[in-house]
């Protein structure tokens, strides 16, 4: 979410609207703050409170922030059904049009006594945007969400002008963890939590000892399942072929030097590293769920693999780590399609056109 935040902060002032950011000061959106300065966009620190009351008197305090500040539209960002309340309410206190994106949904129909509570504050809202056609359905029959106030607008990211050079990458990275100019790097980025999956890709990774001994497995990022992910790869004796490298910031080289982004998760809204990872030109094998078949084109830039398929997953690493000719097509595939379609300027462009549809009303 904070990524979407500065992405969309960075290209809107370009289309006529200036971008201020209100959020609550803690230490987890320090990355944010710097971007956000570094962008020259400003930024309001707002406290809503912890306790009952304190938050109710919040709505009035920061309806009057908007107000002072002349707010023209009110973007809300969650990654939750049950947030967003107080912007919301404040929103409608200060009589200004209001966007919600939800960046998940809901993977089950919602009981009819939470439609009845959450129904006030969603007729609130003017209009919602989903990240991906997928979710945007979820939204509709699990929430129960007009379709007419839902628009499906996919994430974009900054797609470097020149594509990367992917044998140094490779090189480097290779240097790096000290291993062969023979070995295969099949990465996985992301929260080390239930949903990425990560636990199916071990399993693969088990599957393919025999065939393919010169893989690796790298796991960028960090989270409570970090140590259970490290039992299971001892456990599955792959403790020489599964690196954990924690968080990083520089994930866009990192994918630039793969053989192939792996995605196993179980559940997505459109996950950012698949647009990187296509910009870098990383061809993926990737969890048919969500809103991944919307940017990954099975076949022609990846592979897409029914979900918790542990066979099918293995193979298809192993048929694109053995084809290098079908690996460079897909490479050059996946690069075309982040030039053409996954581009913040786009992601930008669509938003815009909420707001200017809303202050038209």
């Amino acid at each position: 979410m904070e990524e979407h935040v500065a992405l969309l902060c960075s290209r809107i002032n370009a289309l006529g609207y200036e971008p201020l950011v209100i959020c609550a000061e803690l230490e987890a959106l320090g990355p944010l703050y710097r971007r956000l300065d570094a962008l020259g966009v400003r930024r309001r620190i707002f406290d809503a409170g912890e306790t009952p009351v304190a938050r109710l008197t919040s709505v009035p305090r920061l309806a009057r922030i908007f107000r002072a500040e002349k707010v023209d539209v009110l973007h809300v960002q969650l990654v939750s059904a049950e947030g967003g309340r107080i912007p919301i309410l404040a929103g409608r206190l200060a009589n200004i049009p209001t966007v919600v994106t939800h960046h998940a949904a809901p993977r089950s129909p919602q009981s009819l006594a939470t439609r009845l509570s959450r129904w006030p504050l969603m007729a609130l809202v003017d209009r919602f945007v989903a990240v991906s056609h997928a979710n945007r359905d979820d939204h509709i029959r699990h929430m129960g969400l007009a379709g007419g106030r839902l628009t499906a607008i996919h994430n974009g990211i900054v797609v470097p002008e020149a594509a990367p050079d992917r044998a140094t990458a490779r090189q480097a990275l290779l240097r790096d963890l000290g291993l062969s100019p023979e070995s295969k790097l099949v990465g996985a980025a992301g929260r080390l939590c239930e949903q990425k999956g990560f636990h199916l890709l071990l399993n693969a990774a088990e599957k393919l000892k025999t065939s393919l001994p010169n893989a690796h497995f790298l796991l960028i990022g960090d989270g409570p399942l970090r140590g259970e992910l490290e039992a299971q790869a001892a456990r599955l004796g792959l403790s020489s072929q599964v690196h954990f490298l924690g968080f990083r910031n520089d994930t866009p080289a990192l994918l630039a030097a793969l053989d192939l982004l792996a995605m196993p998760s179980i559940f997505e809204g459109l996950p950012l590293v698949l647009l990187e990872a296509f910009a870098a030109g990383c061809p993926v094998v990737a969890h048919e769920v969500d809103g991944i078949p919307e940017v990954v084109e099975d076949c022609v830039d990846g592979f897409l693999v029914p979900s918790g398929d542990v066979s099918m997953l293995a193979a298809r690493i192993e048929q694109l780590l053995g084809d290098t000719a079908l690996a460079a097509r897909m490479s050059q595939a996946a690069r075309r399609k982040a030039v053409e379609k996954l581009t913040v300027e786009r992601m930008a462009r669509e938003t815009s056109g909420v707001y200017a549809e809303l202050l038209a009303r």
